[in-house]
């Protein structure tokens, strides 16, 4: 029987499935939120035919190390802990877990059009701080926000989460249209969702532009001053992809110059921000700390996913999610 070591967080359900065909070892962030150390990742990993970690890494001091590793899979979505080139050259399969977080921060996104249209978690602190009397003004008028229904939301890529972003914003009533350049047509007339051939188009008729690509080279500081203010000055934006797609310092002019309505962020250059970070004194943006994926059910996503393709394996098939 192959052992496999386990430090990522991990559903009991996929451990039961795995044992099966995996003598499974629980040890590190997954168990106790304490990273293994490199000197005691290294000194046990020999011992393992398949490692799977979300964050641990498997550099090649590691990888030379696992002298039996058949399998290494992060249970990540963007697994940057695996150096999979080096796993690939020593023969190793490196596996990871696209779209593990595709509904939390499809949920999320939602969720903050919500914040900037309905002035929500405002009206919140304003009934908590005892603000709402008799002779305070009326809050019909001082919280009167706008409605999703109709309004047009522009998707900047088309994958996992972006798909299940479409979907809810059209159980709303809103019209979806999208700019991803690497999209099958036939995905986005099947979605009922207007495939914008420029990106720039996409930011001038969108009263919602909510970003949802990879980062990559190509997309990489993409959204910059000149394509933010091609946006209508009633228009939200929305990141809760990765900062680095737009070019923060351009954002934080735009929404300082208030030339769109304004913005939602759940990521940042560096994270965490300071105290003193020029988005917390904005009153038109609404942020929070990096929790897109911040569900329990994240675990259990990435364990199926993980654990279907370890089994898969295990029999002698092709797993599905290999770098």
């Amino acid at each position: 029987m192959m052992k496999a070591l386990i430090t990522a967080p991990f559903a009991q359900e996929a451990v039961e499935r795995l044992s099966e065909y995996y003598q499974v070892v629980l040890r590190g962030w997954g168990v106790d939120r304490q990273e293994l150390s490199k000197a005691e990742l290294l000194a046990s990993i020999a011992d393992f035919d398949v490692f799977v970690s979300e964050m641990e890494f498997a550099d090649q001091e590691v990888i030379d190390a696992g002298k039996n590793l058949k399998v290494i899979a992060s249970v990540r979505g963007t697994p940057f802990n695996i150096d999979h080139e080096y796993a690939k050259k020593k023969g190793i399969i490196s596996l990871f877990a696209p779209g593990r977080n595709a509904v939390g921060v499809a949920e999320l996104t939602i969720f903050l059009m919500g914040e900037l249209t309905r002035k929500i978690t405002t009206a919140h602190c304003y009934m908590k701080e005892g603000k709402w009397t008799e002779q305070s003004e009326m809050t019909y008028i001082k919280f009167r926000g706008e409605e999703l229904y109709n309004k047009v939301l522009g998707l900047v890529g088309l994958g996992a989460i972006g798909i299940k972003v479409a979907r809810i914003a059209q159980a709303f009533g809103m019209r979806v249209q999208c700019y991803d350049p690497y999209l099958d047509p036939a995905v986005a007339k099947e979605m009922d969702i207007r495939l914008v051939a420029e990106v720039e188009e996409l930011y001038a008729t969108a009263d919602f532009v909510s970003v949802h690509c990879r980062i990559t080279p190509e997309t990489t500081g993409m959204i910059d001053y000149e394509l933010l203010s091609r946006m209508k000055p009633t228009a939200y934006f929305i990141n809760t992809a990765r900062s680095k797609i737009t070019k923060e310092a351009d954002l934080i002019r735009i929404l300082q110059e208030k030339k769109i309505a304004g913005a939602a962020l759940d990521v940042f250059d560096r994270e965490p921000i300071g105290p003193d970070h020029p988005l917390l004194k904005l009153d038109n943006c609404y942020v929070v700390p990096h929790i897109g994926g911040a569900t329990n059910e994240v675990v259990v996503h990435h364990s199926r996913i993980i654990t279907d393709d370890l089994l898969r394996f295990a029999r002698g098939e092709q797993p599905v999610n290999v770098l």
